[in-house]
């Protein structure tokens, strides 16, 4: 698990406990009565697209304070490049 991961895994299992109650609040049962009733089906449909809406904004804020320019994702990808050499290394030496 990433750190964006851990992040928002607490907010995903909130979710998983709020949006039933929503659902329920509205008055969609388990009989999926949902189908039949327009009036129904519009307010579970505006909970639904208000819901994703306010998560995936809530998503992008982590990506505000992401402040990966190029010259750090070069001096990144050099510390990588550099670790793999020295591990291949020390795998090609343990070998002989």
């Amino acid at each position: 698990m990433d750190i964006f991961g851990m992040i928002t895994q607490p907010f995903t299992a909130l979710l998983a406990v709020i949006v039933p109650a929503l659902y329920a609040t509205a008055g969609f049962t388990s009989d999926w009565n949902i189908l039949y009733d327009p009036v129904l089906r519009s307010r579970i449909f505006l909970i639904t697209v208000i819901v994703s809406t306010v998560a995936n904004l809530l998503a992008v804020i982590p990506w505000h304070f992401y402040d990966l320019t190029n010259e750090k994702f070069d001096a990144v990808t050099q510390a990588l490049r550099e670790r793999a050499e020295a591990k291949n290394s020390e795998r090609e030496a343990s070998e002989a």
